[in-house]
């Protein structure tokens, strides 16, 4: 998208593939038999992706990155992007320049940001709708994402000009990019003046894979979060606060896996539900419910429910 263009997504039947992976996508979308990716001219990976130098708006339809580098924003242009509704899927949302250059504003009311790292769609498209609905292969791929350290699946980095604001929808994120000493799952870095969040909520889905390690989902952020889930699927892996503290404007929910602190204090607004066999490692931090209303810890013990008001 150019400096002074835009790419709207309005209608519920919209699909929009920034790239093809497989020949059967083609097949799929035009009605087609047969062909291959060498007669289609398709390869996977590569140093490409979508850049927002624009505006990005989704509030309809689908939008998919596809085993690219994901979505992208650069230090010569101040791209937006808004997510009104639909569903967005991609490996990554990042700025390939390194820390404090690229220029973003990242805006989500509604809809669905799947981000899965290294992991890779399925290739199962007989018509358009399996386009829009396919299933996360938890098989690895860099294909070109980025995998610096300090760089994250979902990365604003601390270009002061960067603004993240969440209203609503879910943002889920189901891998990191790399496995070194700090794989950050989700890094906020804005300043304090251009962050605006109501509601909206967070997901950490760690998960193993195959081809590459697993490893942890480092979570640091400036920003408040609506909601946060944590919800460990497969594997070993666990969530761990980095670098800052966390606060959860509403509710924070331990579904399964563990929520390291690193001893950085954590705040909540609402209810902290902590289920059967998941852990919260709060080391000496200070974990305070302060919202305005009754505030209850659930455990989901096998034994029943443990509830405690505040």
């Amino acid at each position: 998208m150019p400096l002074n263009g835009a790419l709207f997504l309005e209608g519920a039947g919209v699909i929009v593939l920034s790239t093809a992976d497989d020949f059967t996508e083609v097949n799929a979308v035009y009605g087609l038999a047969g062909g291959s990716n060498g007669a289609y001219g398709i390869s996977s990976g590569g140093n490409s992706g979508l850049s927002v130098l624009g505006k990005l708006q989704i509030d309809n339809g689908y939008l998919s990155t596809r085993e690219s580098s994901g979505l992208l924003y650069w230090s010569y242009a101040s791209g937006q992007f808004i997510l009104n509704g639909g569903k967005v899927d991609a490996k990554q949302f990042h700025n390939p320049e390194g820390a404090g250059t690229g220029l973003i504003s990242f805006v989500q009311n509604g809809g669905s940001f799947n981000l899965r790292g290294r992991f890779t769609n399925a290739i199962n498209y007989v018509n358009p709708a399996d386009l829009s609905n396919a299933l996360i292969n938890t098989a690895r791929a860099d294909n070109s994402i980025d995998v610096t350290a300090g760089v994250g699946t979902f990365s604003i980095n601390n270009n002061p000009a960067n603004g993240f604001a969440m209203a609503g929808g879910t943002l889920s994120i189901y891998d990191v990019c790399n496995i070194t000493a700090t794989p950050l799952a989700f890094l906020v870095n804005s300043p304090l003046s251009n962050i605006n969040v109501t509601g909206g909520t967070v997901q950490l889905i760690p998960t193993t894979g195959t081809v590459a390690a697993d490893a942890d989902y480092y979570v640091n952020s400036t920003a408040p979060f609506g909601n946060l889930t944590i919800n460990r699927v497969s594997g070993t892996r666990i969530v761990q606060l980095n670098t800052n503290p966390l606060t959860v404007l509403n509710n924070l929910s331990l579904s399964s896996g563990i929520l390291q602190t690193n001893n950085l204090n954590v705040t909540i607004g609402g209810d902290f539900t902590i289920a059967n066999g998941t852990t919260y490692t709060p080391g000496t931090n200070t974990t305070d419910l302060n919202g305005t209303g009754v505030s209850d810890i659930l455990c989901l013990c096998s034994s029943g429910i443990e509830q405690f008001h505040y």
